[in-house]
């Protein structure tokens, strides 16, 4: 628009000066007639601040473009500088950088002075950045009236907030995820976040951390919080029946299961002792029967624990974010179908124990064929907090698709709040969050995502019941039937929803591809009524879903930098 502005600037003036051509001919010829040459005289000396005024349009014009394009400029210097103000060689190399493009700007600009700098308030409150030019641009008319240039001044100030941001991202890796290029789809967005929030080579400390939070209808913690764990000295209710008492009977003798059975993920053949177990192998030293294997008077047992808990049911702190010393969780198993080694049972209502265990990566993530305790339960952990680029990057590429017992979107939300949560402080690593609740200081965002809609899966489960989840089957959820589960589980997550918001937790929510479902509308709903905003839903397919991360990311990238002349 500038540019169009100066060439009709510069256009209305040649016609001005071709205007003053003709009449300065035109004048001459009749002044010659009448030989009154006083009178052409002043005439054409009148025309000389007539025709000065046109060239100092012109230059005038020149000066104007070359300093808007300065100054945008110098603004997105100080915008790119903000992040890493505390280096002075990347300072350096900004002036560097600018000094080329402005080399580049139209009308030739004289630059004599350029600054990148960081300036320090006296409180330590945010981080100042200030960029300056000083320069002329040439002048071609008003040269000769003395004025060789016009200067050049171009200035701009970035605030980069120091407060702190937690950004935890929530994604769905069900099985679903595997299909029409889904999961790559989100991996490319969720790096892209992740670039702009966290650039290559920014330091900016421990004010901005990420999490990663993984989740189908469970939730996997990681083996190494077994303390969070209610004790196991009494089987709760949802252990495999037939399996133990105290939740220790994987673990099977020679005489039971030859070496060629043990298979799967976590699942060991120790020929010493001649025993197939899965998960952790220890001695028992406690009163009463042995719940698992004795060998040479010894008790053996394993606990089969792949990291995934239980939810809390309809418990009071179900949907709360209270921490494990107020309410401990429960592993998750899912339970041998129709008992221990049922020759009936079928194979995909994930009948196990004491063979055919096939937790493996190769069946679990790419068919819904896994059999084994740990069924439903996903690979990948939740994720300390970090700004780390490549713990980050690493954990975004290890997701996988995740077969069995569909989407509960519930159980992915309620981990994120408690990451977020201040009192589960000092438990998801050594970086200084979860703080506390401070608006002023502190952002804590969630940025939700699913491809399917709430349900117990139902489709390789016996009839009228549903495969085993975080809230266990869908028969032992009174009230609620495969009429009313969407509605039921749609209820939690909103209340999930609202004591976020309450508590000041900003929330981001993405469908993804929930236009195959019919019942997507209420699904769309849902994610509408969970954000923050309306402007916080992003209702995105494969094709899109980069661009919704990517406005995330931007917003939140935003607030960190501002502008100030």
């Amino acid at each position: 628009m500038k540019i169009l502005n100066s060439v009709a600037i510069i256009q209305g003036a040649l016609r001005s000066i071709t205007a003053a051509a003709r009449c300065m001919a035109h004048v001459a010829l009749g002044f010659r007639a009448d030989m009154r040459a006083n009178i052409a005289l002043i005439f054409a000396l009148a025309l000389i601040p007539i025709i000065g005024a046109i060239g100092a349009a012109l230059d005038y014009s020149r000066w104007a473009d070359a300093r808007s394009t300065v100054q945008a400029m110098v603004d997105a210097t100080a915008m790119q500088a903000v992040g890493r103000s505390r280096d002075r060689a990347a300072l350096d190399a900004a002036e560097e950088a600018l000094l080329v493009r402005l080399q580049e700007v139209s009308h030739a600009p004289v630059i004599r002075d350029l600054q990148v700098m960081r300036e320090n308030p006296v409180e330590e409150t945010q981080t100042l950045v200030a960029v300056s030019v000083n320069g002329g641009v040439p002048t071609t008319f008003m040269r000769f009236f003395g004025f060789a240039e016009l200067p050049l001044r171009a200035e701009a100030r970035t605030r980069g907030e120091l407060r702190s941001f937690e950004i935890s991202l929530v994604l769905d890796v069900t099985g679903s995820m595997r299909f029409r290029g889904r999961l790559e789809a989100l991996q490319d967005a969720a790096h892209g976040l992740i670039d702009t929030i966290l650039p290559e080579g920014e330091a900016s400390g421990q004010r901005v951390l990420l999490n990663v939070v993984p989740y189908v209808t469970a939730v996997n913690i990681g083996r190494d919080r077994g303390d969070w764990l209610a004790p196991l000295d009494e089987a709760p209710h949802n252990h495999p029946p037939g399996t133990s008492r105290y939740a220790n009977r994987y673990i099977w003798s020679a005489s039971e299961v030859a070496a060629a059975d043990c298979q799967g993920t976590g699942v060991t053949w120790d020929a010493a002792l001649g025993v197939c177990y899965l998960g952790n192998r220890s001695e028992w030293a406690r009163p009463g029967p042995c719940p698992g294997v004795r060998i040479n008077g010894t008790c053996h047992v394993a606990d089969g624990w792949m990291g995934c808990v239980e939810e809390r049911g309809r418990d009071p702190h179900a949907l709360t974010d209270a921490p494990p010393a107020i309410a401990p969780f429960t592993p998750y198993y899912w339970p041998s179908w129709q008992g221990v080694g049922n020759p009936d049972a079928e194979a995909m209502h994930n009948s196990y124990l004491p063979v055919a265990i096939d937790e493996s990566v190769t069946t679990t993530a790419s068919s819904n064929m896994g059999r084994g305790p740990n069924l439903g339960c996903p690979q990948n952990v939740i994720t300390d907090w970090t700004n780390d680029r490549r713990l980050l990057g690493d954990a975004i590429d290890s997701l996988m698709p995740w077969g069995r017992s569909g989407t509960m979107t519930p159980t992915g939300l309620a981990w994120a709040w408690r990451t977020l949560s201040p009192r589960w402080a000092g438990m998801w690593g050594d970086a200084p969050a979860p703080r506390d609740y401070d608006p002023q200081n502190v952002e804590k965002i969630a940025i939700f995502m699913t491809d399917g809609i709430n349900q117990f899966f139902s489709l390789n489960a016996p009839t009228g019941d549903s495969d085993y989840g975080a809230l266990g089957f869908i028969s032992e959820n009174d009230g609620v039937d495969q009429s009313n589960d969407q509605d039921f589980l749609d209820a939690r997550m909103l209340q999930l929803c609202t004591g976020m918001k309450n508590e000041g937790i900003e929330i981001f929510t993405i469908g993804f591809d929930l236009q195959r479902f019919e019942e997507g509308i209420q699904a769309r709903q849902m994610l509408d009524d969970c954000a923050t905003t309306p402007e916080h839903f992003f209702d995105a397919d494969v094709s899109s879903v980069g661009r919704a991360f990517d406005q995330i990311a931007r917003d939140i990238r935003s607030r960190r930098e501002r502008i100030t002349h």
